[in-house]
């Protein structure tokens, strides 16, 4: 007689003291460049600190597991919804974009699947606009059933996609063998955060055990947040951040890799310094609460950086 099989655990996060994370059971391309980032894949991972920091390569690769992977879930609701004829035909989508990806990255212990919720009040303007241009390059219309004003914590349609992705990790997921003893969690748009946000909380929670993490977005912050999340001096954790490309290729870039390259560039100062000092130069690139320090560029700023390095130490040697 069959062994019985191990079903899937559930949790589905949907309250900010929860970490956006109530517990339920349930039965190279040729180069990589992370957009919004002028030039961070090119010149600070390939360039500056060697090719081997960041590198790309076709998936699904024969025998790619992490012992935790974590989607964020925002973008592939853009992709889906971009194509979608109907609420329902979104969810369709979704659930095969989501289903590509587990083919890609397989969880060996946990998944988890994070929606936005509610934004900082410094991004809600950004948000409004680039949803904005984005109907007024389609053209859809504010009555379709699906259009890109509609993905925003809020809404009757991103109510919808949070049902659907917590049915998805309790139905879906549960029935794949691929998954046993898997711990699935699920943050919605009820939890306040961006998506991005929640996963490099998760990786830092109690709940995160140690061994490998495949954070999967499209987002290149969440490579600087990926970095900034990381221990320095944890040795059991191996983050590394997925980033797609064209259907079927996958940037794959390590944050333990790039932490540990930044503290070889700077072997006098502590790891943690010189990692927090660089994310500093990088945040001043611009993003989506900072606008760019346009009189200091990247590289301008990093060979300062390292002479201040290099004259302090030699400061220091002298003494």
């Amino acid at each position: 007689m069959a062994a019985p099989r191990q079903m899937a655990t559930i949790f589905i996060f949907t309250r900010a003291h929860d970490m956006g994370f109530t517990p339920h059971r349930a039965p190279r391309p040729p180069k990589t460049v992370a957009h919004g980032i002028a030039n961070f894949g090119t010149f600070f991972a390939e360039s500056w600190l060697g090719a081997g920091a960041c590198s790309s390569r076709n998936c699904p690769p024969s025998k790619d597991a992490f012992d935790h992977v974590l989607i964020d879930v925002n973008q592939y609701v853009h992709t889906s919804a971009r194509r979608a004829t109907s609420q329902e035909d979104a969810v369709r989508r979704l659930y095969a974009a989501l289903d590509g990806v587990l083919k890609v990255a397989r969880p060996r212990k946990s998944l988890v699947l994070a929606l936005d919720g509610a934004a900082p009040v410094a991004k809600i303007v950004t948000q409004r606009k680039r949803r904005e241009a984005n109907v007024a390059k389609t053209g859809v219309q504010l009555a379709d059933e699906v259009h890109p004003l509609l993905i925003t914590p809020g809404t009757v349609f991103m109510d919808v996609i949070s049902d659907a992705l917590e049915s998805y990790a309790i139905e879906r997921v549960s029935r794949r063998r691929t998954l046993e003893n898997v711990t699935v969690y699920t943050s919605c748009v009820r939890a306040a955060g961006e998506g991005e946000l929640k996963l490099v909380r998760w990786l830092r929670s109690s709940a995160c055990d140690g061994g490998t993490a495949a954070v999967v977005s499209g987002d290149a912050d969440v490579v600087l947040q990926a970095l900034a999340a990381l221990d320095c001096t944890r040795k059991d954790l191996e983050p590394f951040v997925l980033r797609p490309f064209v259907k079927g290729a996958y940037g794959i870039v390590s944050a333990w890799r790039l932490g540990r390259e930044l503290a070889k560039r700077f072997p006098t100062a502590s790891a943690d310094r010189s990692r927090d000092d660089v994310l500093v130069l990088l945040l001043l690139q611009g993003n989506d609460y900072v606008p760019k320090l346009r009189a200091a560029p990247f590289h301008a700023c990093l060979k300062a950086y390292e002479r201040a390095v290099q004259e302090t130490s030699g400061e220091e040697d002298a003494a």
